[in-house]
């Protein structure tokens, strides 16, 4: 695979399906190798707010009243189907009943895999932001001016605090063979963007057994793990419609 893929997605909806979308893209392209940077502007900010309730957060009386009005990632609308603030709470039962990755994991994938977040510098001003309001930004980094061109040359309020993988805490040494991922009851694009986490935690030459079920994860897991430069020792089929693929870092 090229070197430089990127995707780059702007988010400027604060709807809960609409940033569903955003990090499901984002975390699915972050998993086989992709640069990914989301840029997040107006209502959008809401998705990587500090304080993912509804407070008061601003620079004065009207500014907060927006802040409390707009809320954070728990206090995202649907954009249809809100049923008076239901409607997240509905869907996130459904995500859950039915094994698909909701929008606070999705979120937490998007972080785990390094994935740049960008806040709009512009929209941060209009709205009374402060960097220290938002998750995951570097405490001693300058804040350059520039706003959306900043963006475009990606140097701007960069928030992938998980991008350098020499960050991560080394794991201790195992016997090959003793890390085990069960994804059997996950959906694209979380079979693989799990797959991907927890190879990033281990050490070179060290083994991951992941299980995982027939169809989509059983097609893609090995090969995108090939494809991003990992060893698929085997590929075993355990009972029913469940298989073991063995892959080593």
């Amino acid at each position: 695979m090229a070197d430089n893929k990127k995707l780059s997605i702007i988010a400027f909806s604060g709807d809960f399906d609409k940033l569903t979308a955003v990090f499901t893209l984002g975390t699915g392209a972050a998993a086989v190798g992709y640069e990914v940077n989301i840029f997040f502007t107006f209502w959008g900010l809401d998705a990587i707010k500090r304080k993912q309730g509804r407070s008061f957060t601003g620079g004065n009386w009207l500014t907060k009243i927006f802040g409390f009005m707009m809320g954070g990632l728990k206090a995202t609308p649907t954009s249809r189907f809100n049923f008076l603030g239901a409607g997240p709470k509905i869907f996130r039962y459904l995500m859950r009943k039915n094994n698909v990755a909701t929008l606070e994991e999705l979120v937490e994938a998007a972080k785990a895999l390094g994935i740049n977040l960008y806040a709009c510098e512009m929209a941060m001003h209009v709205l009374g932001l402060k960097k220290e309001d938002f998750i995951h930004l570097k405490p001693t980094q300058a804040l350059p001016k520039g706003g959306m061109l900043r963006y475009i040359n990606n140097n701007i309020y960069t928030m992938g605090l998980f991008k350098n993988k020499s960050n991560q805490s080394p794991r201790s040494e195992e016997g090959k063979g003793s890390h085990v991922l069960d994804i059997t009851k996950e959906h694209c694009p979380m079979t693989f963007v799990k797959t991907k986490i927890e190879l990033s935690k281990l050490q070179s030459g060290e083994i991951l057994e992941v299980l995982l079920s027939e169809g989509e994860p059983l097609d893609n897991v090995p090969r995108n793990a090939k494809e991003q430069g990992y060893h698929v020792l085997s590929v075993e089929h355990v009972e029913g419609t469940t298989y073991k693929v063995t892959i080593q870092k």
